[in-house]
């Protein structure tokens, strides 16, 4: 650097500016390199990170697709235990012998039949069955005591029985156990601590989330009895007795409850319910005999985008139960003209015409064949279903101009369904004036009272769009609870139909908002069994109507489900 110019020569001064310039070109020159430096590492950065970013979503892609082989897997091989129209009625025994204080599924205590004690060895024994070991690891294991890093000194071995039809095997689980070599040289003694890597199901059980899934949906779905299902398990060399799965059901409730409880609230903010009930039978009732009927209640959303069914179970079909359910909810509460619904104070009353329409149906049903066509019965019931037929068409209407637009799509009906409510009124005047016609037929003349004395619950349909004519979507939903009922026959504990009800509330929920019941349950019990079961805002993203469930959960045929294999295969 040039310091003092008024004492150097001329020469000294050219020389010492070009080293000075020499120095800065140079300067300059090294700048430029690390610039350049700089941004190849910047480039070899954003180039890191999109590996990155691409192997986080081939691994997300490959996760996915190993949960559609499963599916596939399973969806090609469901049909061969649906097909169970051959198989001998038998009790569905979610029973006091099947109770978890009485029977440990796979363990010490012994089940309480001889003929499940002869199976208990072969089914603990599955050495006939393939294994496959997972060695699960902690990240970043510390040791508390002295910080210093962990290794593994041991494993505990877990087993899960896994099942997918024409796939069956056993998973060994390697559970590390940690010690602290510093500790162990500074103390002489082993600190180890046992990371919660993997969790099982049912503690002391071996079973999986994929076997849960799949017997829920034999059970529940499919609704074939625990003896067909038994049977048939028997057919891929996996022997679990009926007493394990209906003991499975009941320890599932852990699990069940928390998300049953929000469904609950959830339904209860609705703007309508439906609601509906349906006989069951449970032998050990306290205080009722074993013959006595019980009750299962429905309670479901109409027309919302969150879908909810839910099922309860009570000894009784007393108000107070519907009462104590729907406490909270002030709404539309569309259900038949049973008495006991109107304890539901803050609720609006609203009909269901169905009911009313089929006591019309039953009466013409008793009329000879050779009369009905010119009879009373004949003309009421086709007045009635011009009115299900316009009221059908104006919502037909509504989907063609607003197919993408909700509200608009209601607001045109809420506009025409005038025409509906005309209708109704004049077949209301009609039947008032044959009333007195029909003193002689007692079954009709039992239907038009049914009808004109609820003339304004039938009417309520005008005040929401949103309100159907039919309380239909809750008998549907009834459909498959009725034909495990009649294979099954009933309950023995209320512990068993507790259980029944609420699994089942979860699996219609599933099915009505698109889910596939197998790959939900197999995803829930996957991942909830390492949540903390009393945070509902952890466990909310489960309920089967949230948009967090994973699109492979969502119901597809076969043919979809290997379309959707094949583009990510194609993409890897």
């Amino acid at each position: 650097m040039i310091k003092n110019i008024s004492t150097m020569t001329r020469e000294e001064l050219i020389l010492a500016l070009e080293k000075e310039t020499a120095l800065k070109h140079e300067a300059g020159k090294k700048l430029a390199e690390a610039q350049s430096s700089l941004l190849k590492k910047d480039i070899e950065n954003k180039k890191l990170e999109s590996i990155i970013i691409k192997k986080d979503e081939l691994i997300i892609k490959q996760a996915e697709l190993l949960k559609l082989y499963n599916i596939d897997k399973y969806m090609t091989q469901r049909s061969i235990l649906s097909d169970d129209s051959s198989e001998q009625l038998s009790l569905f025994s979610l029973s006091a012998e099947d109770e978890p204080d009485e029977v440990k599924a796979e363990e010490d205590e012994a089940a309480a039949h001889k003929r499940i004690k002869a199976k208990k060895e072969k089914h603990i024994d599955y050495s006939n069955l393939p294994h496959k070991e997972i060695i699960h690891k902690a990240d970043d294991v510390k040791c508390d005591n002295c910080g210093e890093e962990m290794v593994v000194y041991k494993y505990e071995t877990k087993e899960e029985l896994v099942y997918i039809p024409a796939q069956v095997y056993v998973e060994v689980h390697k559970i590390p156990y940690y010690e602290c070599r510093h500790c162990i040289d500074k103390d002489g003694g082993t600190l180890h601590s046992h990371q919660d890597v993997w969790k099982p199901l049912i503690d002391k059980s071996k079973v999986s989330s994929s076997l849960m899934a799949a017997l829920i949906d034999y059970k529940f779905n499919l609704g074939l009895p625990y003896y067909s299902i038994e049977q048939r398990l028997m057919e891929d060399n996996i022997v679990i007795p009926r007493a394990n799965m209906s003991n499975w059901m009941i320890q599932m409730m852990k699990y069940i409850n928390p998300l049953y409880d929000m469904m609950h609230q959830d339904l209860l903010n609705k703007e309508i319910i439906a609601a509906d009930e349906t006989a069951m039978y449970v032998l050990r009732e306290e205080g009722k005999k074993p013959a006595s009927s019980s009750y299962l209640w429905q309670y479901r959303t109409c027309n919302d985008e969150e879908e909810i069914s839910l099922f309860e179970y009570q000894p009784t079909r007393s108000g107070d139960v519907p009462k104590k359910s729907l406490e909270g909810f002030n709404g539309i509460l569309l259900r038949d003209k049973y008495n006991g619904y109107s304890k539901v104070e803050k609720a609006t009353r609203a009909y269901c015409h169905g009911h009313s329409y089929r006591y019309l149906r039953d009466a013409l049903a008793i009329l000879p064949k050779e009369s009905r066509s010119s009879s009373l019965e004949q003309k009421a019931v086709k007045k009635y279903q011009k009115i299900f037929i316009t009221d059908k068409k104006i919502h037909d209407k509504a989907a063609r101009l607003h197919p993408n637009d909700k509200e608009a799509y209601y607001n045109y009906v809420q506009e025409h369904r005038v025409e509906t409510l005309k209708l109704f009124q004049e077949f209301l005047v009609w039947l008032k004036t044959i009333k007195e016609e029909v003193y002689m037929k007692p079954k009709f003349l039992e239907a038009i009272k049914y009808i004109l004395n609820g003339e304004e619950g039938f009417k309520a349909f005008i005040k929401n769009p949103r309100v159907e004519l039919t309380n239909n979507g809750a008998e549907r939903d009834f459909r498959k609870w009725v034909v495990n009922r009649t294979r099954s026959r009933f309950y023995v504990s209320t512990r068993g139909a507790e259980a029944a009800s609420k699994l089942y509330s979860l699996m219609m929920t599933a099915k009505n908002n698109g889910n596939n019941v197998y790959s939900y349950f197999d995803y829930l019990f996957d991942k909830i069994r390492y949540e903390d079961l009393n945070n509902q805002e952890t466990l909310k993203k489960y309920l089967p109507y949230k948009k967090q469930i994973p699109e492979y959960c969502k119901m597809q045929t076969v043919k979809e489900i290997r379309t959707r294999i094949k583009a990510l295969e194609d993409n890897q």
